[in-house]
């Protein structure tokens, strides 16, 4: 077993537009070893999706993508489509944001979940469907038979993110992505969602991609933080719970309701127009000339990562 399942190394994505090229992420280094539930936070715009899309190379055909992304030893942005197709089916599954759109609403759901088996591991039709009923009853939805055989729109919105879920798990892949998987869902559904994720992290590596940081704090064993398409701190998720390192981060944990609800000042910076120096200094009580015409590298301080001169 590979130790660094995953490494990802100086990785920038730019998508073109009509004003310009969109940095939507901008040198990203993140390693997640084997067994490990790595949560990425972060405000709405950061990036957080988009590296998710970029390591499992769904990004659109017109993205700009440099860097390395090493899974298991391969090079995956060096693989021809075909391979990588296996690999996301069958080694790396994926838990799309948005159930409403992700599934097929012409497509019984038994049948969306049976399709990875038929494609990746050959299963005939029929044993595919069994299993992907078992599936359906391994995350908790009743009357799998039944419900196997209905469609997007006669489930509920948890019932939708449980379907993606068992999707997930269809191939038994090592690596997980979850990309938002409680956004839009009620108190008591999200929940639920957390616990069923907690029972599928204790067997899995995941990357959590999520702006919630109770479900960060109740699933996830080290946390990183996106600001402006970079990573700014890294830690394991009691440090970073108990005590924030970098400005951006203090400030995005008390600007959410249950820790204050003091909004940071200022507006997140440009992607297409990104400022000299730190990307936070405008908004940062801290900032220092230094801050404002020199770009910090990761800090190692004291057992955790921090982009900040103030640990340099």
């Amino acid at each position: 077993m590979f130790e660094n399942l995953l490494n990802v190394s100086d990785l920038h994505v730019r998508f073109p537009t009509d004003v310009g090229l969109v940095n939507a992420i901008n040198g990203v280094d993140l390693s997640i070893n084997s067994g490990d539930i790595m949560g990425l936070i972060g405000e709405s715009g950061c990036g957080k999706s988009v590296l998710g899309l970029a390591i499992t190379r769904l990004l659109q055909e017109d993205a700009i993508v440099n860097g390395r992304i090493n899974y298991r030893g391969d090079e995956l942005h060096a693989l021809d489509k075909k391979t990588m197709r296996q690999i996301r089916g069958k080694d790396i599954g994926i838990i799309l944001q948005n159930p409403g759109t992700s599934l097929n609403p012409v497509i019984p759901i038994g049948k969306q979940i049976a399709e990875p088996l038929v494609i990746h591991q050959r299963m005939k039709r029929f044993a595919a469907m069994d299993k992907a009923v078992s599936l359906l009853e391994r995350v908790k939805i009743r009357e799998p038979e039944k419900r196997a055989k209905e469609y997007p729109h006669q489930f509920s919105g948890g019932m939708k993110e449980r379907a993606l879920i068992a999707m997930s798990l269809a191939n038994e892949s090592e690596f997980i992505i979850a990309d938002e998987p409680t956004k839009g869902l009620d108190v008591t559904v999200k929940k639920n969602i957390v616990k069923l994720l907690k029972e599928i992290a204790n067997k899995k590596t995941m990357l959590i991609i999520t702006h919630d940081l109770a479900v960060a704090e109740d699933v996830c064993d080290n946390i990183g933080v996106m600001y402006a398409g970079e990573i700014v701190e890294i830690a394991p998720v009691e440090r970073m719970f108990s005590e924030q390192l970098h400005p951006y981060t203090k400030g995005f944990f008390e600007s959410l309701p249950a820790r204050g609800l003091k909004p940071i000042k200022g507006n997140s910076p440009s992607l297409i127009d990104l400022p000299e120096g730190c990307r936070f200094h405008s908004r940062c009580d801290h900032c220092t000339e230094r801050c404002k015409k020199e770009h910090p590298p990761m800090i190692e301080h004291e057992g955790r990562h921090v982009r900040c001169f103030l640990y340099a």
